[in-house]
């Protein structure tokens, strides 16, 4: 893909750019399009309503929506964040579901600041914390 100052937010951001560029065919105004229509997507309202409401069978239907869209643009952080929420509605686990929400919507904001030409945020340290290293035993 042509290096523009999107493309370095993109990469910044954490975005899978050899999906990317394989999937746009290195059509940086095409991909540029389908970001853009995406930012304006209706299942983002309708996840936050149905999460509202406790509708976890619409939730569910938008973000499993979200997901593919999200994973075919290559937007790795809120895919991932999309992700963890889809599999707890999937297994109707909903004791994570509003914390799960709340990471895709931190997600979406740094989708925000990329779109408005600003570097991604930082994530919050509660969302990038690792389990501590086990040790292993010595052969």
């Amino acid at each position: 893909m042509q290096n523009t100052g999107f493309i370095d937010l993109l990469e910044a951001y954490g975005a899978d750019m050899r999906g990317i560029n394989d999937r746009f065919m290195g059509d940086v105004a095409l991909y540029e399009q389908c970001f853009a229509e995406f930012m304006k997507e209706p299942n983002l309202a309708l996840l936050e309503e149905a999460v509202a409401a406790q509708n976890y069978t619409k939730a569910f239907e938008a973000a499993h929506a979200l997901k593919g869209i999200s994973g075919n643009l290559g937007l790795t952080p809120y895919y991932e964040a999309v992700c963890a929420l889809v599999e707890s509605l999937r297994a109707k686990d909903y004791a994570p579901v509003a914390d799960e929400y709340e990471s895709v919507s931190a997600a979406f904001a740094r989708l925000q600041a990329l779109a408005a030409g600003e570097p991604a945020p930082a994530i919050p340290p509660a969302a990038t914390e690792t389990a501590e290293p086990t040790e292993t035993a010595e052969p």
